[in-house]
């Protein structure tokens, strides 16, 4: 009795000792997978990262275009443009009015 209690015992922790190591594997396997799709997530991110660094300088140079482009054009105030329209309604009597738009 005491022989076969013995190796029923022995049995079970083998059984033990097969199922943690099964268990090892598979943990093993899992951290593994989890780490491979880490990588690809972050590939992704970087991806991303990248993308959106890129459209920031693609705004900013398109701002710096626009503020160029403004810096160069002369502002307009109404009291002006009040002037211009006066100037142009009297451009149809004028006998040459080019000379009158080139002065606008």
């Amino acid at each position: 009795m005491q022989n076969s209690y013995s190796e029923e015992q022995l049995k079970i922790i083998k059984e033990l000792e097969d199922v943690r190591e099964e268990n090892k594997k598979q943990l093993e396997q899992e951290k593994e997978m989890i780490a491979q799709e880490l990588a690809e997530e972050r590939k992704i991110l970087d991806k991303i990262r990248e993308t959106r660094a890129a459209a920031i300088q693609a705004q900013i140079k398109e701002k710096e275009i626009e503020e160029k482009l403004s810096f160069y054009c002369l502002q307009v105030t109404d009291n002006e443009l009040r002037d211009i329209a006066v100037l142009e309604s009297i451009k149809p009597k004028l006998n040459n009015s080019r000379v009158l738009s080139m002065l606008i």
